[in-house]
């Protein structure tokens, strides 16, 4: 990997998934720039993604690419992406998602402009309803200190990969030293905690800088939901106030809900039921609302498919028309079981 001029890598994690990587890449060289670096870390794909990135890496000189020895899990290829990065900085980066024109350039002006510990930048996103908007800020803003953030939103941007940018200023050895590092699906949370744990200064980019793409197919909603973003704060001790981070869980919990019952529209699948010790954590995490989640799986066993798919339709309605909305219903109904991708997250390691 050449290093000269380069402050940025584009860290890539994927797993068996050579097609959306592709995309990704194509979008890339389409940035028109070579100023950055990429890593694309493979974690034991089973697949020809090595012959097939041959001509990528002629067309973008600066690509390592690192097949894994032996599957990491999604938690450790991530940390070793940034262990692995040589530059100042590095934006982490899913298998399937697709730069926005102009947005290598956008984030590379704003880490020069404000260095940053950690930023994120926006994306855009179409909603299950149809709305494409751009998810995030309206307005650059930099945080300074902990004590300027009202709550800790800002902060739990940093769960969405593909748009956060972390300077790489300390070593990742008191995570991936912690026995329950694997088994989380956002180890960048903790990693962002222990970087402004060391200096705070923390930078929302209003700047939408790639288009989200993923799957729909996930693990075990409670844990992926709900419990994970909690453990990876909670895993080292840290300046960060974990009660409040459940607070800001609570508030939002009605968007919880919302997806937890989209699976009976088939919009989201979750696949895994919760094991015992993620139930435990719901207690300890969520207390009497432990019962608002049991009550929520009562409901969507109870309730016919048909009920949600009415009211569903019905909000279509309201919002585009007839005719439109029949089109985004029979694209999104099933979705999960049409789409081939997966999010990587149906296991844990």
């Amino acid at each position: 990997m050449s290093n000269n001029k380069a402050s940025l890598t584009i860290a890539i994690t994927v797993y068996k998934r050579p097609g959306p990587l592709l995309t990704l890449l194509d979008s890339i060289i389409a940035q028109n720039d070579d100023t950055f670096d990429i890593l694309v870390s493979d974690d034991h794909s089973e697949d020809n993604l090595a012959e097939l990135i041959i001509p990528y890496k002629k067309k973008l000189t600066r690509l390592t690419y690192h097949y894994n020895k032996k599957n990491l899990g999604f938690a450790e290829n991530v940390a070793q992406t940034y262990t692995m990065a040589k530059t100042r900085y590095v934006w982490f980066m899913c298998d399937d998602d697709v730069l926005l024109p102009g947005a290598i350039k956008a984030v590379q002006n704003s880490l020069q402009e404000h260095e940053p510990v950690v930023a994120m930048f926006n994306h855009m996103h179409e909603s299950p309803y149809g709305i494409e908007f751009s998810a995030g800020v309206t307005q650059d803003t930099i945080y300074n200190n902990l004590s300027e953030l009202k709550d800790y939103q800002p902060f739990m941007r940093t769960m969405f990969l593909s748009t956060l940018v972390v300077e790489k200023r300390l070593p990742i050895d008191p995570i991936t030293s912690h026995p329950e590092y694997k088994d989380n699906v956002y180890t960048q949370l903790t990693l962002a905690m222990l970087l402004l744990d060391d200096k705070f200064k923390l930078a929302e980019f209003k700047y939408p800088v790639l288009k989200r793409n993923v799957g729909y197919k996930y693990g075990d909603f409670f844990k992926f939901i709900l419990i994970d973003q909690l453990k990876a704060v909670d895993l080292l001790p840290s300046k960060f106030d974990t009660t409040k981070v459940v607070a800001w869980f609570k508030r939002d919990i009605f968007t919880s809900v919302q997806l937890y019952f989209s699976q009976k529209l088939g919009v989201y699948a979750y696949t895994k039921p919760p094991t015992y010790h993620t139930i435990k954590l719901l207690w300890k995490y969520y207390g009497i609302y432990c019962f608002v989640f049991i009550a929520m799986i009562f409901v969507y066993h109870l309730v016919p498919a048909f009920v949600f798919k009415w009211y569903y339709k019905k909000q279509l309605i309201a919002l585009h028309g007839e005719q439109k909305a029949i089109q985004i219903y029979n694209r999104n109904i099933n979705r999960a079981y049409k789409d081939s991708r997966s999010a990587g997250f149906t296991a844990y390691r």
